[in-house]
C-alpha cells in the first residue's frame, strides 16, 4: 500500500508540472514540437504564409522585397481582426504545397483554387475570390475567338496551375509550353512566342489592363472550366486557424473592408 501511495504521488507531481509547463506533449515555448495534440496559438501569435509572389494583382514583390496585392492585403487585414500575425514568404508555386505539409509554412496565400483533389491534403478557408480561366491572345490575331482556332500552335501555362489541367484535357502535350510564372507567359505572349496563355481571369485581365501596351487581349471559352473559387489553405490538423481565417473573412465582408480591398486591384467593375 505504502509503494501504492509513492506511485501515486510520484504522478501527481508529474500532473502538475505538466500543467506549469502550459501542457506535456505540445508545443514548447522555442517552437519545436513533440508528440501531442497541438493547442490553440496564443493571441498574437505569427503565423508563416507561403505565396508565390509572381501573379500580380493577387500577390507580388514590391522594389523593397515587401510582398503587396490583393490575397497579402486581404489576409493581414483578416489576421489583424482576428489578433493574430502573418509573415509572408516568397516562393515558387510549384513549391508551396509541399512546404504547406513539411510545417515550414502555416497558411497558403496565393491565388489558390478550391478543387476536391487538393482537399484531399489540405483544408480551405471560405472563398474569397470567384475566378474562372480565360484565354490571353495578341490583339493583332483578331480571327481567335477560341481555343479551336488555337489547336496545333504553342500555349502557356503555369506548371500545376487549374489552367495547364485544362489544356491537358484539351490539347496534345507537345502543344503544351510551361512557364513558371504568369507574367513571363504574358510577355512571351506579346513577343509571338506562344499562339495563347491559358490563366486565371483575374490575373489576366490585370496584366493586360495594366501592362499590356494595348497588345494582347482576353477571351473567354466555354471548353475551360467556369467558376472557381480561391481559398487561404492550411493543413487539415488546424481547426483553430481555419476558423479565426474564416471568422476574420466574413467579419470583413460584414463591415464593407472586403469590399474597399477588392475595388482597390479589381476596380468597381471588378475581375
Amino acid at each position: 500500500m505504502d509503494a501504492l501511495k509513492s506511485v501515486s504521488k510520484a504522478w501527481l507531481a508529474m500532473a502538475v508540472m505538466c500543467v506549469g509547463l502550459a501542457g506535456c506533449g505540445q508545443q514548447g515555448g522555442d517552437g519545436s514540437k513533440s508528440a501531442g495534440v497541438a493547442t490553440p496559438a496564443p493571441k498574437g501569435h505569427e503565423y508563416v504564409v507561403g505565396s508565390d509572389a509572381s501573379y500580380p494583382p493577387f500577390e507580388f514583390a514590391k522594389a523593397d522585397g515587401q510582398l503587396a496585392g490583393f490575397d497579402v492585403e486581404l489576409l493581414t487585414a483578416i489576421a489583424a481582426r482576428e489578433g493574430f500575425r502573418v509573415r509572408f514568404v516568397n516562393m515558387s508555386w510549384e513549391s508551396i504545397f509541399s512546404a504547406l505539409q513539411q510545417e515550414d509554412v502555416d497558411i497558403l496565400a496565393s491565388a489558390v483554387s478550391i478543387t476536391e483533389e487538393r482537399r484531399q491534403s489540405m483544408a480551405f478557408s471560405e472563398p474569397y475570390f470567384a475566378s474562372r480561366q480565360l484565354v490571353a491572345v495578341r490583339r493583332q490575331d483578331g480571327d481567335i475567338v477560341g481555343l479551336d482556332e488555337l489547336r496545333g500552335r504553342k500555349l502557356a501555362a503555369q506548371p500545376h496551375s487549374t489552367g495547364d489541367e485544362a489544356l491537358q484535357r484539351l490539347v496534345p502535350e507537345h502543344d503544351i509550353r510551361r512557364i513558371d510564372s504568369i507574367p513571363m507567359a504574358l510577355s512571351l505572349l506579346a513577343k509571338g512566342e506562344v499562339a495563347g496563355v491559358v490563366a486565371d481571369g483575374g490575373a489576366l485581365n490585370y496584366y493586360v489592363r495594366v501592362k499590356g501596351d494595348g497588345k494582347l487581349r482576353v477571351l473567354a471559352d466555354k471548353q475551360l472550366p467556369a467558376i472557381e473559387y480561391y481559398g487561404f489553405a492550411v493543413r487539415q490538423d488546424q481547426p483553430e486557424l481555419l476558423a479565426k481565417i474564416n471568422a476574420g473573412l466574413a467579419a470583413l465582408k460584414a463591415d464593407g473592408s472586403y469590399d474597399t480591398i477588392y475595388r482597390k486591384y479589381f476596380g468597381k467593375d471588378g475581375a
